[in-house]
């Protein structure tokens, strides 16, 4: 399957790959699984004490879109507050990286780990 060169650029270099440090203060962190294909999404997002999240960090095993889908999650999550970062839709996500309809669980899953890291925390 031929993917978008946005999703393969994503894929090649991946700039939010990894996770912070155990211990880092504001970091909190969701995972969501795709019932679909069994990708696995794991989301880290530093969050000031303002609620502006200032860095996010992800690690997805599954699929080039799930990869690609994570990267960009964390592309728009950095610099917003929590509440309008909730509104990062998995629709837009599939757009913006032209994932054909068989692949659009990709964003489905990284949006869903957003989302879980952002209310499964108390402290937000």
């Amino acid at each position: 399957m031929k993917f978008s060169d946005e999703v393969s650029s994503r894929v090649k270099e991946p700039a939010h790959a990894g996770s912070f440090p155990s211990g880092d203060a504001g970091v909190v962190t969701g995972m969501a699984t795709s019932d679909d294909c069994g990708d696995v999404v794991q989301l880290q997002l530093k969050v000031e004490a303002g609620g502006r999240i200032t860095d996010a960090r992800f690690k997805t095993y599954g699929c080039a879109a799930s990869i690609a889908s994570s990267q960009r999650v964390c592309e728009l999550s950095v610099g917003r507050s929590v509440d309008d970062a909730l509104g990062i839709s998995s629709d837009s996500i599939a757009a913006f990286l032209d994932l054909p309809e068989v692949k659009a669980h990709g964003a489905t899953v990284a949006v869903e780990a957003l989302r879980f890291a952002l209310t499964a925390d108390s402290r937000l």
